[in-house]
């Protein structure tokens, strides 16, 4: 982002606000004869917080997303609003190669089934898909053809998930989906990654986090029913704790309009998790505009940010695993500093799909052990048990790619700890030994030397002890 003027920046802080008003008072998407400014409306009746981040963005990145996002929503309507999967997937089809210029035919919106707001608005996109292509026509070469992988991979993975007749998976259409969008907003808004990002954990994060919206606005979580979010609710813990190191490794330019709407996407999803459980925000997630165009200007108030959500992830998990409110800072802050550290050494490993794995087993498994500490010191234990259980699976399930030598090694370190922790009586790290084993499994798969494998391992160690002695002594 290059601000050449101080009325450039005045004029982006004044669209940021009125975009954000529009969105605080715009309950639907109004009339209009002008059809950028129909297309606009119907962007910020439905997109919301996503159109307000966009707002962040110059002219040619806010456009380009507005009308990708319009797209994706025609998809989701004929996802979502008709029942019989066969009929589902042949008007995908159809608005994909309508949306994309293989066909001039459209899709029936008459097959639509609207039953709430957001149906209709939807639907209401749909009724102006002529339009919508039209605008897509008005972008430039690249950026047209870059929309149209984007849509055509979303309209094939509907309608694989359609054509096997299940109900949505949230890790699956995760991945697949909005995980592939993920990787198209780091393309459009040339992200460069200093490590490897994992779209997927994004992708099942955000899907989860839309779930519990949806299910927010039907209502569908009273009385008995109350048990049956909690497979969802242990998603998105089991998620959440990998989003802070992959956001911490995102490069952004000196000053940068995308590091400006990736804050407030991430101040805005935090804050409802946060909302949802009634846990208290600190200030840097207080207010998303103001530390949003902070943001925009410096790379130390985006790492804080990170780093707020980082330290205080444990309260979220503990809160949906048992309605505990995780209040010891001093062992949260070594989770969050340590785990930073650790999942950076993850990164290293020189096979990108091992490196992701390995980073999101340590994650998992720092959680599990984390509620395990949880267990030793609460008297209603059964859900934290049974949780802990699901994410040291889970983190098996993960780590499982590296191969079965790897898998094994990790139990018996697993293990290792476990009779340490019984016997010290305590669960924080304070001798490294996280970083050491993730270090010796790296310096393994990268093929070092004896002598390499052993220096790194003591780096690792010494570092995370060292990290472990400054968080200590800050909450003496």
């Amino acid at each position: 982002m290059k601000i050449s003027s101080a009325s450039d920046i005045i004029f982006s802080v004044v669209d940021i606000i009125r975009t954000a008003y529009n969105v605080r008072n715009q309950q639907s998407a109004a009339p209009s004869t002008s059809v950028k400014k129909r297309l606009k409306s119907q962007f910020i009746a439905t997109g919301r917080n996503i159109s307000i981040a966009c707002s962040f963005l110059n002219h040619h990145d806010q456009k380009e997303f507005q009308l990708t996002y319009l797209a994706c929503r025609v998809l989701d309507a004929f996802e979502d609003l008709i029942k019989d999967n066969r009929l589902s997937v042949k008007q995908l089809t159809l608005a994909q190669a309508y949306l994309c210029e293989k066909s001039d035919k459209l899709p029936e919106s008459g097959l639509l089934n609207a039953n709430t707001k957001y149906d209709y608005l939807e639907k209401d996109i749909v009724l102006n898909l002529p339009i919508l292509r039209q605008s897509l026509d008005t972008l430039d070469i690249d950026r047209r053809k870059r929309v149209n992988i984007l849509i055509t991979d979303i309209s094939n993975a509907m309608c694989r998930i359609k054509k096997e007749n299940i109900e949505k998976n949230t890790e699956r259409y995760g991945n697949e989906i909005l995980g592939r969008i993920c990787q198209y907003v780091c393309e459009v808004l040339n992200i460069v990654d200093s490590c490897p990002i994992d779209y997927q954990v994004l992708g099942t994060t955000l899907q989860s986090v839309n779930n519990l919206r949806d299910f927010e606005k039907d209502q569908i979580y009273k009385g008995s029913e109350e048990k049956s979010k909690l497979p969802l609710l242990i998603q998105i813990a089991m998620t959440s704790v990998c989003i802070p190191s992959n956001l911490a490794h995102l490069d952004f330019k000196t000053v940068s309009r995308s590091r400006a709407a990736v804050s407030y996407l991430t101040i805005t999803t935090t804050q409802f998790i946060y909302k949802y459980f009634n846990i208290p925000l600190p200030p840097s997630l207080r207010y998303p505009l103001l530390n949003s165009i902070y943001c925009a200007f410096s790379q130390k108030s985006f790492i804080k940010i990170v780093n707020s959500i980082s330290s205080l992830l444990l309260a979220p998990a503990s809160k949906i695993l048992d309605g505990l409110a995780q209040d010891n800072k001093t062992i949260t802050h070594h989770y969050s500093a340590q785990l930073h550290y650790e999942t950076s050494l993850a990164l290293e490993h020189h096979n990108t799909s091992h490196a992701l794995a390995l980073s999101r087993t340590l994650q998992l498994f720092r959680l599990a052990r984390t509620l395990c500490e949880a267990i030793a010191n609460k008297n209603n234990t059964v859900k934290l048990i049974l949780a802990s259980d699901l994410l040291f699976a889970k983190a098996l399930d993960e780590i499982a790619l590296l191969g079965d030598d790897i898998v094994i090694k990790f139990c018996e370190f697993a293990q290792f700890l476990a009779e340490k922790a019984e016997s010290n009586q305590s669960y924080t790290d304070y001798d490294g030994d996280i970083a050491a084993f993730i270090a010796k499994i790296v310096s393994s798969g990268n093929h070092l030397s004896l002598t390499d494998c052993r220096r790194k391992v003591k780096i690792a160690r010494h570092t995370s002890q060292q990290i472990y002695g400054c968080k200590a002594n800050e909450f003496k």
